[in-house]
């Protein structure tokens, strides 16, 4: 399943935020992590990460996104919120879909990041994996 959606139709589905992902594909079709939606910090609640991280676009989504983490010594930024608000998702989610403005918004599969990397050179996706 590869679905575009709009905007709404997008973040309305971010039941698990920890699913979404903010891609790049350069003219070479390389797919890289731009950012994404992660539980962390101290205390732990949700906050954007920010970073440039290549993909193997042969593996699954959810595997590629968390291994290249280990190719990688930093260069991971954050956006945390402060320790008094209780449930930061929606400051999460709100600032995460701040970063890029003419990305497309797409719910799919797994297995889809080889078809991601051929559809548009020097693009961004918001991705989802439900």
């Amino acid at each position: 399943m590869l679905q575009f959606v709009d905007k709404d139709t997008y973040k309305k589905s971010l039941i698990n935020p920890e699913r979404a992902f903010l891609l790049y594909v350069d003219e070479e079709h390389k797919i890289s992590l731009q950012a994404d939606i992660e539980l962390g910090g101290d205390p732990v609640n949700y906050r954007v990460e920010l970073m440039d991280f290549e993909l193997d676009p042969r593996k699954p989504i959810l595997l590629t996104t968390v291994e290249c983490r280990g190719f990688y010594c930093g260069g991971i930024n954050f956006i945390e919120y402060s320790e008094e608000i209780e449930d930061t998702s929606e400051l999460a989610i709100d600032d995460f879909l701040k970063l890029c403005d003419g990305a497309d918004y797409l719910i799919c599969d797994d297995m889809d990041l080889s078809l991601i990397s051929y559809m548009e050179t020097n693009k961004y996706f918001y991705i989802y994996n439900p």
